[in-house]
């Protein structure tokens, strides 16, 4: 795998309930092409072959419902008219080539680890790379010690905790990792605080399809379904059941 230097970010949580997704962090789209040396002592530089967009119709709806069909009828789908953002990361070429692409979280304020936060995590299309290393979480924290900052990087989807994702159990997985044990390298100790946050996308298409689409992507309790929205609280993209 193939380790860039995280893209820092930051996040305050906005409660505020609607009935599609509500107002929070940003998580920002980035590329990243590294020039000659970026990665590494006298390695080339990068090529243009990285992306990272959210785009309307590839994700689970925003409004937090859910995205199967009304009963039996696989004509008629819940939550027609929910524009379902999604975000698509990929990289056309090899893993090793210096580049990434991903989000980073802006518009929070620092957060320390605690027994409701300590997980990180998105939903996943089923088929979407999902491995040792990518997409990952590269997160900056600082120890309860107080400073120097320090660094650690989470994804290993093997060391993850996965079920279906609430919203469409059929074609989307869930994903979450404890960033304070073993999901993540090294571990971050409960009380650290973490300043800054985003998610990378770095291995290519010799390790597997070179891409991944994710959807409510977790961080701080709260679900990123679009750039610049949540989940609503209580809504089945939260786990919470749908009513009968």
């Amino acid at each position: 795998m193939l380790r860039i230097a995280s893209l820092s970010v930051v996040l305050v949580l906005v409660m505020v309930m609607v009935t599609s997704a509500v107002a929070g962090p940003n998580a920002n789209e980035f590329k990243f092409v590294g020039a000659v040396g970026a990665c590494g002592p006298g390695y080339p530089a990068g090529a243009k072959i990285v992306q990272s967009f959210w785009q309307t119709g590839i994700g689970l709806p925003d409004n937090g419902g859910s995205n199967t069909p009304v009963g039996a009828d696989d004509r008629d789908l819940q939550n027609p008219n929910d524009n379902r953002y999604g975000l698509l990361v990929m990289k056309n070429g090899p893993t090793p080539v210096c580049a990434s692409a991903g989000v980073t979280f802006s518009g929070f304020s620092p957060f320390v680890v605690g027994e409701g936060n300590k997980s990180v995590g998105f939903d996943y299309l089923n088929g979407s790379t999902c491995d040792g290393g990518s997409p990952r979480f590269n997160i900056t924290y600082t120890p309860p010690g107080g400073p120097p900052n320090q660094f650690s990087f989470v994804g290993n989807c093997a060391l993850g905790t996965t079920t279906t994702a609430p919203q469409d159990p059929a074609a989307w997985s869930r994903i979450s990792w404890d960033v304070t044990d073993g999901g993540a390298n090294p571990p971050i100790p409960s009380g650290s605080t973490i300043t800054a946050i985003s998610v990378v996308f770095d291995e290519g298409t010799d390790t597997g399809p070179g891409f991944a689409i994710l959807d409510n992507i977790l961080v701080n309790g709260k679900y990123q379904a679009r750039e610049s929205g949540q989940c609503p609280s209580g809504s089945v993209c939260t786990g919470i059941p749908p009513s009968d």
